[in-house]
């Protein structure tokens, strides 16, 4: 698993831990904070492909969701896009 994808997950896993506490804190925040906001790839000078370089994309849809999605090429999403939000939360 490519170290950027584990520390998404370590970070998806911190927010859900964090808002979960006294203070409300936003997922915005918390991905504006550690820079996990925009494209994400092995080489980002080149374009999305199948084979090797895939691509990332993670934007807010507002402050307390996240959407990522991964491309394998410039226009091709594959797998399924996720949205996260704060444990506790409902919407």
């Amino acid at each position: 698993m490519p170290i950027k994808t584990l520390r998404l997950l370590g970070t998806l896993a911190a927010i859900a831990s964090i808002a979960s506490g006294a203070q409300a804190v936003s997922v915005k925040d918390i991905f504006e904070k550690y820079g996990l906001l925009g494209n994400f790839a092995w080489d980002c000078g080149k374009p999305s492909n199948p084979s090797n370089n895939w691509q990332y994309v993670n934007r807010l849809i507002d402050a307390d969701r996240v959407q990522r999605d991964l491309m394998t090429g410039p226009t091709t999403v594959s797998g399924w896009p996720f949205s996260t939000r704060p444990r506790g939360r409902a919407g």
